[in-house]
């Protein structure tokens, strides 16, 4: 569930918004705590913390609960992946997609098939090529790591433009929260070669796409604004 904090919060509904608020957010922080405290206590059980700290009368129920917060919370990275490319779209960095909207009250709410069907061949692919969930895990906390580290910097640069606050306040932020960031990424470093290098072999082919295509967009700008002079 707490995946879904990747999508603005224009884009749900009063009641989702207070559910989140309310029940979401304090269960997770819970939760986190809760495995905080088993791990204080045993250490040798780092790998598979969430489910060994689950008391065994409950842990079939946990176990189909989980699931289905999984279920969930991919279907969220989905929206947010469909949400990101048309933002992408409009800023002229990504190719030109068909975008269907599926809501007629949120604008947010939309379906781009190419981008599903891609996103389907690359999990199927990393899925029979992994083979195993250690690796995944590998790739998938390098993505978060490098996603939060991103974030933050976006946030510096939105604290400067936007809110035109200091530079020493935005220096300040960056300090406070890319440092841990930063301490978390160079512990991530050694993951790269069990798995960790394919976000980044990822993050690479889309930059390089976005970027191709954002130059030949102004170039044909500049052509037509020529031209037409």
């Amino acid at each position: 569930m707490e995946r879904r904090v990747g999508l603005p919060l224009v884009e749900f509904s009063s009641a989702s918004q207070l559910a989140f608020t309310g029940i979401v957010y304090p269960s997770l922080v819970v939760g986190y705590i809760g495995q905080a405290a088993y791990l204080s206590k045993h250490l040798d059980q780092v790998d598979h913390a969430f489910f060994n700290s689950v008391p065994t009368p409950v842990f079939w129920p946990v176990f189909v609960i989980a699931t289905f917060a999984s279920i969930v919370g991919s279907q969220a990275v989905i929206s947010a992946i469909f949400s990101i490319i048309n933002q992408c779209m409009a800023l002229s960095c990504f190719p030109r997609v068909k975008v269907v909207h599926t809501s007629s009250n949120i604008y947010g709410q939309i379906y781009i098939p190419e981008i599903n069907w891609i996103m389907l061949v690359i999990c199927l692919a990393l899925t029979i090529g992994f083979q195993n969930t250690i690796d995944i895990g590998n790739a998938y906390g390098i993505a978060v790591i490098i996603v939060m580290l991103v974030t933050t910097g976006l946030m510096v640069l939105v604290i400067i433009t936007v809110w035109q606050r200091s530079i020493f306040f935005a220096l300040s932020f960056f300090f406070v929260f890319g440092s841990v960031e930063l301490l978390y990424l160079s512990t991530a470093f050694f993951k790269v070669p069990k798995g960790g290098w394919v976000p980044l072999a990822l993050a690479g082919v889309l930059m390089a796409i976005m970027y191709v295509w954002y130059y030949g967009t102004t170039k044909k700008y500049e052509f037509n604004f020529q031209k037409c002079r």
